[in-house]
């Protein structure tokens, strides 16, 4: 996997020039391997990336990545055509000059929860404790600290230690060294399910987001070059339904985990015994609506600027973030 991430991007340093087919005939969608992206994995071993891009006279190529911020930078090189992105990387990228339009909203909530030790009981509790993050670049992270001020707590007072590695975070927690953690599934229910800690925050619930966040929110999304999508709105369109196709199956089979563990790679079947709870929180994750809403997007935004992520005297034009017109 690695491998052919690191051929990719061996391009994206001389101005990014694209190895994707010109002609749309080979689609390339990028893949993070990650839960949290499940409907990638899904919409491809359901067969729907497959048939819908042979009605467009396609074909789709998924290109795996060890991490997100390997395929968005194949993405924004134009070396992969569409990939599964968090949404506030394309504001993030205009930023930059690069181009990147959001096709589908994948999930409008979160990607994350906090997992606290035993002997903490309250939010407050967390001041002068340690919560232990990926960095302030994760989805999860202007949740956490949305929830904790709506709670009382003084975030300045809550000391945040940045580990890259989250399968490092469950040992962290057990051990004493931190106090919390930060993380996305399969840790937080295995962390769950071994008594290490207590969820205090599900930031896959959609009620609870929207009122820390004041609305609607949106996290993972379809995304795609936008110098491609120009040129091949018709696969563009093909892989948007297919994952929608994938979305709508997920919702059916929200009652059967099994159905959709058997689905997924075979190494995921090592957690058969919590994929109820992963999945539950993971289809519970799933927009009532896949179009993107541009309130979204600005709060988002904000968010990005609040956090110094995007210079708040850096024009942002919201409306070429998203293209909603590739849905049903």
């Amino acid at each position: 996997m690695l491998a052919v991430a690191s051929m990719l991007l061996a391009g994206c340093a001389d101005g990014g020039a694209s190895s994707s087919s010109s002609d749309g005939s080979t689609i390339k969608v990028g893949l993070a391997r990650t839960l949290t992206y499940m409907p990638g994995e899904l919409a491809e071993s359901l067969g729907y990336l497959k048939e819908e891009a042979k009605k467009v006279g396609s074909t789709v190529k998924i290109v795996p990545f060890d991490s997100s911020s390997q395929s968005l930078a194949a993405l924004a090189a134009g070396q992969i055509d569409m990939d599964v992105q968090l949404a506030q990387n394309a504001a993030r990228a205009q930023t930059k000059g690069q181009d990147l339009v959001i096709t589908e909203v994948l999930n409008d909530v979160g990607v994350g929860g906090l997992v606290v030790s035993k002997d903490i009981s309250s939010p407050k509790d967390l001041e002068g404790k340690t919560v232990a993050f990926t960095g302030k670049a994760t989805a999860a992270y202007p949740l956490l600290l949305a929830a904790l001020k709506r709670d009382g707590v003084n975030t300045s007072k809550v000391h945040f230690l940045t580990i890259s590695d989250q399968s490092a975070f469950q040992q962290t927690l057990s051990s004493g060294q931190v106090d919390a953690i930060l993380p996305g599934e399969p840790v937080i229910s295995q962390a769950v399910a071994a008594g290490d800690g207590k969820l205090m925050y599900n930031f896959f619930n959609r009620d609870l987001v929207n009122t820390i966040m004041g609305g609607r929110y949106a996290s993972v999304t379809l995304m795609a070059n936008g110098g491609y999508l120009k040129k091949n709105p018709d696969q563009v369109r093909a892989v948007t339904r297919a994952f929608e196709r994938t979305m709508i199956w997920m919702k059916e089979n929200k009652n059967h985990p099994d159905t959709v563990l058997a689905k997924l790679p075979r190494d995921y079947s090592d957690l058969k015994p919590i994929f109820p709870q992963i999945f539950g929180r993971v289809e519970q994750a799933l927009p009532e609506n896949p179009a993107v809403n541009a309130a979204a997007l600005k709060r988002i935004l904000k968010i990005d600027q609040e956090q110094g992520a995007i210079d708040p005297g850096q024009k942002v034009d919201i409306a070429k973030l998203y293209n909603n017109s590739f849905l049903r």
